[in-house]
């Protein structure tokens, strides 16, 4: 983790692969940064918003205040909250994702708001300007502020692409149909990333060969 002053009155705070971290803010609100993430804040929010800068994955509990909303700046998009808990991702190219999990939110993009209510999501696509919203189980979404890993029917490259970043580690593929896997599971995040690749193998066709800190992928 780096945090610095990036200017006057603001904090820069990184996690690096395999990072974690958790932080308050001045007004209450946690955070719990992902791998890979940072978060430009405030040191002591002033004026009449709250408002912070986030690449890369965070989940909020913000702090209710009325008088000061609370805003987050995630590439082209805002998310203007209304005193809840949520979950941004823009780890994926081109995407953004918010998950709501209590309380409202309001996705703007392209000057347009749209309105999140519990258990949804909002993707934001870039390139296209538009954003879809869909009702979601958000545990999956969420799970890994606590620890966990719970994916439903996810493919294997999306699953491997969190793990590169949560156990800073490599992964290459014997050939592009093995990514296409898809694996359900509901897990314990352990320090060795071994201990997964074993549930992997023993729900699936595929195998792993751990190189130092590369991870090679095929089919059984």
């Amino acid at each position: 983790v780096q945090e610095n002053a990036e200017a006057v009155g603001y904090n820069m705070l990184a996690t690096d692969r395999g990072g974690e971290y958790q932080l308050v803010l001045s007004d209450g609100t946690r955070v719990f940064l992902n791998a890979v993430t940072s978060l430009k804040y405030p040191v002591v929010f002033g004026g009449g918003e709250r408002r912070v800068e986030l690449d890369g994955e965070a989940y909020f509990e913000v702090s209710k205040d009325e008088s000061r909303p609370f805003i987050v700046n995630v590439e082209q998009m805002t998310v203007k909250v209304y005193g809840t808990k949520f979950n941004v991702n823009s780890q994926m190219k081109g995407i953004v994702e918010t998950v709501l999990v209590e309380g409202r939110v309001g996705i703007i993009a392209d000057d347009k708001e749209i309105i999140l209510l519990p258990k949804q999501k909002a993707v934001y696509d870039q390139e296209k300007g538009d954003v879809y919203v869909q009702n979601v189980d958000i545990t999956s979404y969420v799970a890994w502020k606590d620890g966990n890993f719970v994916f439903d029917n996810a493919s294997l490259g999306a699953i491997m692409d969190k793990l590169s970043l949560w156990y800073d580690v490599d992964v290459f593929y014997g050939n592009d149909e093995v990514r296409n896997v898809h694996l359900s599971g509901d897990m314990v995040r352990y320090k060795e990333i071994q201990n997964l690749l074993y549930f992997f193998e023993q729900i699936s066709d595929v195998k792993f060969e751990i190189k130092g800190r590369t991870i090679v992928v095929n089919y059984k």
